[in-house]
């Protein structure tokens, strides 16, 4: 859990090992909310659920610009 109190370093490192803490930031990010308003307004299924949106989106993203170079060759 992140703490008003931690140095910038410190919460680094934390985020670093706290990989949902780094999951609601990617969310937040992602949909134009603070931390808080996404922990406020968000239950954990739906964070996850964005979080597996996103990642299927990134996925298939990628995929079609690896078969794109591929087909440069």
């Amino acid at each position: 859990m992140i703490r008003r109190s931690w140095t910038p370093k410190a919460l680094e490192e934390e985020l670093k090992k706290d990989g949902y803490v780094r999951i609601q930031f990617f969310i937040a990010e992602k949909l134009g909310l603070t931390l808080s308003d996404l922990r406020n307004r968000m239950t954990d299924t739906e964070l996850l659920g964005w979080y597996t949106y996103f990642k299927i989106q990134a996925d298939e993203e990628q995929a079609a610009y690896d078969k794109a170079k591929r087909g440069r060759r």
